[in-house]
C-alpha cells in the first residue's frame, strides 16, 4: 500500500481539508447530510491507512492498541441493542457517539503511515493547526450565541475542551507565538466556566512550562519571561473571574464537591456492573453507548463508559493504550518533540479520567500529532539503524 510520493502532499492536504471542514459544521453550513458526507469521506480516506498499518510489517504497541480499540468498538457497536429494556428513554442513537470515537482516532494512522515513510514535515502540523484554531474560535463564539439564543447567560461551553486537544501543538511553536495562543485559549476556557478543561488546561501549561526551561539555554531569561506571562494570566484571570458570577459559582461548587452528578453516575454505574448476574456484561458489557440506560445519563468518563458498554475487553484495551503511551515515553532514549509528545499523552490521560477524550471527535488533533510524532520517531530510528 505505498503511495506514489509525489502524490503524498496533496493527500495529507486533502485530509487535513476533511477534518476541518468537518469541525465548520454549524458555523460554515448547517449540520445534517452535508457533515455526514464530509466525514464519511475522511473515515474512508484513514480506514484505507488504517489497512496499511495493519499490514506493515512492525506495528508498535501504541498503533496495535488502537487496532485493537477500533476492532473492539466497532464489534460493539454493530451489536449493540438499540432498544432500552423498559426504559422510558426509548431508543439510544448510538452512531453519534460511534462517529465520535472513530473519528477521534482514525486520523491516527495515516499520520503514522506519513510520519513512519518521512512524507510529512512538521511544518504541514503547524499550518493545520493555525488553522484548526482558527476554527475553534468560531466554533466557540457559536457556541456562546447558542448560550445567548436560549436566553441562558449561566451555561458551560463544551467547546473549550477543543483548547485543551490543541495545547500540544503550541510546543512545537515560537515563544511569541505560543504565549499568544495559550494566553487567548485560557481566556476563552474560563469565559466557558468549564472546569475540567481550565483543570485540564493548566496542568498542561505547567509541563509546558518544565520542557520550555529545560530544553533552552537562557535559564534566567526564560524564567523572567515565563513570570511575565504567568503574571498577565493571573491578572486576566482575576478580571474574568470578579466579572463573570456564574464561573465563580461553577468554582465555589468544586470547592464544596459538587461534580456535576459525576460521583452519582459513578457509584450507579458501577454498583450496576458489580452486581450484574450476567458473565456477558462483565465480559463484553450491556453495549455500546448503553450506560444511559443505568443512570439516564452517559458515565461522562471515558473508563468508565468502556467498562459499561465494552465490559472488561474493553477496558483492558482501553488501558493497554495508556499503558503503551507511558511505556513509550518514560523508556524511549530519544523522542522527538518530547514536550509535544507528553503533553498528548496527559492531555488525554486527565481529559479522558475525569471526562470524555475517546468519545470527544476533537480529541482527533491529539491523535492527529501523536501519529505524526510516533511515526517519525520510527522513521529516525530506522534512518539510526541504517
Amino acid at each position: 500500500m505505498k503511495m506514489p510520493k509525489n502524490g503524498t502532499n496533496v493527500w495529507i492536504w486533502i485530509l487535513f481539508l476533511l477534518i476541518i471542514l468537518y469541525q465548520l459544521k454549524g458555523v460554515l453550513y448547517p449540520e445534517g447530510i452535508i457533515s455526514v458526507g464530509i466525514a464519511m469521506l475522511e473515515l474512508l480516506l484513514c480506514f484505507f491507512f488504517f489497512l496499511g498499518v495493519i499490514l506493515s510489517k512492525h506495528v508498535p504497541n501504541i498503533a496495535f492498541s488502537l487496532v485493537l480499540l477500533v476492532v473492539v468498538v466497532t464489534i460493539s457497536f454493530l451489536f449493540s441493542p438499540m432498544v432500552l429494556y423498559g426504559s422510558i428513554i426509548g431508543k439510544v442513537s448510538t452512531f453519534p457517539m460511534y462517529r465520535n470515537i472513530i473519528g477521534a482516532v482514525l486520523p491516527f494512522f495515516p499520520l503514522y503511515y506519513w510520519g513512519r515513510k518521512g512524507e510529512i514535515g512538521e511544518g504541514m502540523l503547524k499550518t493545520f493547526f493555525f488553522c484548526v484554531f482558527v476554527v475553534t474560535i468560531l466554533v466557540f463564539i457559536r457556541g456562546t450565541f447558542l448560550a445567548v439564543d436560549e436566553k441562558n447567560a449561566d451555561t458551560t461551553i463544551n467547546e473549550a475542551y477543543r483548547f485543551v486537544f490543541l495545547l500540544p501543538y503550541v510546543a512545537m511553536l515560537k515563544k511569541k507565538w505560543a504565549f499568544m495562543f495559550v494566553v487567548l485559549s485560557l481566556i476563552l476556557i474560563l469565559l466557558s466556566a468549564k472546569r475540567g478543561a481550565l483543570l485540564a488546561y493548566s496542568i498542561g501549561l505547567v509541563i509546558y512550562a518544565y520542557y520550555f526551561l529545560k530544553s533552552n539555554k537562557h535559564f534566567v531569561r526564560n524564567i523572567i519571561i515565563l513570570l511575565l506571562v504567568f503574571t498577565l494570566i493571573v491578572y486576566i484571570g482575576i478580571e474574568i473571574y470578579n466579572n463573570n458570577p456564574y464561573l465563580q459559582l461553577r468554582l465555589e461548587d468544586t470547592l464544596e464537591g459538587n461534580t456535576s452528578s459525576r460521583d452519582y453516575l459513578l457509584v450507579k454505574m458501577l454498583s450496576h456492573w458489580c452486581n450484574s448476574n450476567s458473565v456477558m456484561d462483565y465480559f463484553i458489557g450491556i453495549g455500546f453507548c448503553q450506560s444511559v440506560c443505568i443512570a439516564g445519563n452517559y458515565a461522562h468518563n471515558d473508563w468508565v463508559e468502556f467498562l459499561i458498554g465494552m465490559g472488561l475487553i474493553g477496558i483492558v484495551i482501553y488501558f493497554f493504550f495508556y499503558l503503551s503511551l507511558f511505556r513509550y515515553f518514560l523508556f524511549r532514549k530519544k523522542i522527538c518533540n518530547l514536550s509535544s509528545f507528553s503533553l498528548i499523552v496527559y492531555m488525554l490521560f486527565l481529559t479522558s479520567l475525569y471526562s470524555m477524550a475517546f468519545f470527544n471527535e476533537p480529541s482527533c488533533f491529539c491523535f492527529i500529532l501523536l501519529g505524526y510524532l510516533a511515526g517519525k520517531n520510527e522513521y529516525q530510528r530506522c534512518l539510526v539503524r541504517c
